[in-house]
């Protein structure tokens, strides 16, 4: 997750260490993709449905609601949706999460055709002075608003005034325009997506850079373009397990000097990847792998590519910040000479498994650029996915559940966020749905020489002890 704090070899405090400082200077700020659409409505086929018009219109932002899937079940719409409705059981306290999210949302869209005393609940949250103007009111065809006409009987008629009120059709299209223009500026239009959730720079007019799309390579007279992809960095408890398979690879390391944020980026490179026992030569053509690393778009950023000129296919390359370089530079190496993708089972266990590792790495990505409203949507998202597979009853979830447990005590420790704690607590709850399965695990996690974290599976193991 974000625990950047789990100390998990002298190694990796060195790495640590490093991360903090390179930090400290970044004034990187994180993309408001992340912010995301709040959608308030009474649960019902036609609200879900709408939800899923919204995402389509808004371009891949987040559309999050707490609308029951169950309501009326439909197979399609839990397929699209699961991963966007935050409600978790009838008898959850869904206010402050609901306040929460609209905080840190970008647009909330009130639907007032159908009231209820959950929306009108709502309706006051969203119409305090701190979260009006990001408010979007849905009428009907005619324009009535039933929510609107209960709210007046009790509040000042005065908040409403000025609020859009749109239908559905009118809606999409606002939205739709309102994410082009206000949440992907024209200079950003039309250009690849980077690591941690930013955008690479295109050039003046809008038009994409090509070449900002690539890193070139060259490797004996020959010139690669290597396509950039995005990147999410491992969190620590992967990079721990993921370093070992390192052991006697032989690396090169092709770098201009060019600046001093590089030069300590490479720096920090070597000494992770030597700690798991990784060599370092002079000569190129004695290397497993090659580093290539290059000034980016622009001053606060770097390209990268990993991989061996002789194995063009595998080639793999990025471009980020520089708070950010080291640790997607060695999950780039890492999962370069990864033998397999880890498998996991089809279903919703598998699903769920999946969603938490990228979940926690996208979270690592942005802690590491500081982006902080990312940090805590990230955590609400997976406090729920946390609450689902603890429910499972399956012990395929053990895993994923352990590292919650460490990844979310450590950031407690370290960032002392609410959200944090929730997510502690929903994990050790997990655990405890799990049962007598967790003990093996737990007993393990009781050797972690992070105190905060030793404490976290001490009461998760005492917590299904007691339930057991």
């Amino acid at each position: 997750l974000v625990g950047l704090a789990i100390v998990l070899d002298a190694g990796i405090l060195i790495f640590i260490a490093s991360y903090t400082a390179c930090m400290a200077f970044s004034d990187f700020v994180g993309s408001a993709r992340t912010a995301g659409v709040v959608f308030l409505s009474r649960s019902s086929q036609p609200s879900l449905r709408f939800q899923v018009e919204l995402k389509e219109a808004a371009l891949g932002l987040r559309v999050v609601s707490l609308l029951d899937l169950d309501v009326e079940p439909d197979r399609e719409l839990t397929r699209v949706l699961r991963w966007n409705v935050y409600r978790t059981s009838e008898s959850a306290e869904w206010t402050g999460l609901i306040q929460e999210l609209m905080d840190l949302a970008r647009i909330i869209v009130l639907d007032a055709r159908v009231s209820s005393p959950a929306v009108l609940r709502e309706t006051e949250f969203a119409l305090t002075p701190a979260l009006r103007q990001k408010v979007l009111i849905l009428t009907g065809e005619d324009g009535c608003a039933p929510v609107l006409d209960e709210f007046r009987e009790n509040h000042d008629a005065a908040l409403l005034r000025g609020l859009p009120r749109l239908t559905e059709i009118q809606l999409l299209a606002v939205i739709h325009r309102r994410v082009r223009s206000e949440l992907y500026p024209a200079r950003m239009r039309g250009t690849p997506v980077g690591t941690a959730g930013e955008n690479t720079p295109a050039e003046e007019g809008g038009q994409a850079n090509e070449q900002s799309r690539h890193v070139l390579v060259r490797h004996r007279g020959k010139e690669l373009a290597i396509p950039t992809t995005a990147v999410n960095p491992y969190t620590p408890s992967e990079m721990a397990s993921e370093l070992g398979q390192l052991a006697s690879v032989v690396l090169y390391c092709d770098y201009p000097g060019v600046s001093e944020e590089l030069d300590a980026a490479c720096r920090t490179i070597r000494e992770l990847l030597s700690s798991s026992s990784a060599r370092w030569v002079g000569v190129e053509e004695d290397a497993d792998a090659i580093i290539w690393m290059q000034p980016g778009s622009d001053h606060k950023r770097f390209r990268y590519a990993v991989g061996s000129p002789g194995d063009e296919e595998r080639l793999m390359a990025a471009e980020c910040g520089h708070g950010e370089l080291a640790a997607c530079v060695v999950t780039s190496v890492c999962e370069y000479f990864k033998p397999q993708e880890m498998d996991v089972s089809p279903g919703d266990v598998g699903d769920l498994v999946s969603l938490i590792r990228e979940c926690n790495r996208a979270l690592t990505g942005a802690m590491l650029v500081q982006n902080m409203d990312k940090v805590r949507l990230l955590m609400l998202e997976l406090k729920v996915a946390i609450e689902r597979i603890g429910s499972t009853d399956e012990e395929e979830a053990i895993a994923s559940i352990a590292a919650a447990i460490a990844d979310s005590a450590a950031a407690c420790e370290q960032l002392g966020f609410g959200e944090a704690h929730a997510l502690l607590d929903s994990a050790i709850e997990a655990a405890a749905n799990i049962g007598p399965a967790m003990i093996p695990m737990l007993t393990k996690g009781m050797n972690e020489p992070e105190p905060a974290v030793r404490r976290a599976f001490q009461r998760a193991l005492g917590r299904v002890r007691k339930g057991s």
